[in-house]
């Protein structure tokens, strides 16, 4: 055969094609075509995706129609133990909200009754500082923590409010006026 020039390359390409034709036309050549060569594997070979590490497809390669079969068996199987698993995990994490729902419930009613209680320690104490004249509340109060201070002032009668306010500076009168404003509203 000659290259490119006046030879016959052509012809020897022909007779390839013809060769390639003639065994795809032949009887039973369509069986060997659509039946996969590979021997068959016990189970799925991984695609390029899943063999780097990543999740893709499952290729399977299955040489007759009984090996399809029992592949599909297998998987429909996988999927009944995954699923009954599944529901199995679901009713464990129902419980353990069901649980955690109960436990903040008790949670819920523990801390409202340490509010009532913590309020009624405010309330006499608010008392207490009543009985004081405004002059001896006034140092008392300023010792406390400013929310507690807020509270037990919020807790008396407005004249006696006024006469604890008016022996503080005038700015800091203010500033606890406009606290007590925002914690009545």
């Amino acid at each position: 055969m000659k290259s490119r020039g006046g030879g016959r390359w052509w012809v020897a390409a022909l007779a390839c094609a013809v060769v390639v034709f003639a065994v795809l036309s032949a009887p039973g050549a369509q069986e060997k075509t659509t039946t996969p060569t590979p021997a068959p594997s016990p189970g799925p070979t991984p695609t390029e995706g899943e063999a780097a590490g990543g999740e893709g497809t499952t290729e399977v390669k299955l040489a007759t129609p009984e090996e399809f079969r029992s592949y599909l068996e297998a998987q429909k199987a996988a999927i009944a133990r995954e699923r009954e698993a599944l529901f199995a995990l679901r009713a464990e994490v129902k419980k353990e909200v069901e649980r955690l729902q109960a436990l903040q419930a008790q949670l819920d009613a523990r801390m409202t009754e340490i509010d009532a209680e913590y309020d009624k320690k405010v309330k006499k104490l608010t008392q207490t500082y009543n009985a004081m004249s405004p002059a001896e509340a006034k140092a008392q109060l300023v010792n406390l923590e400013e929310g507690l201070m807020l509270r037990v002032i919020a807790g008396m009668k407005p004249k006696d409010q006024a006469a604890i306010l008016a022996l503080f500076p005038p700015a800091e009168a203010a500033r606890i006026a406009e606290k007590l404003l925002k914690k009545t509203n």
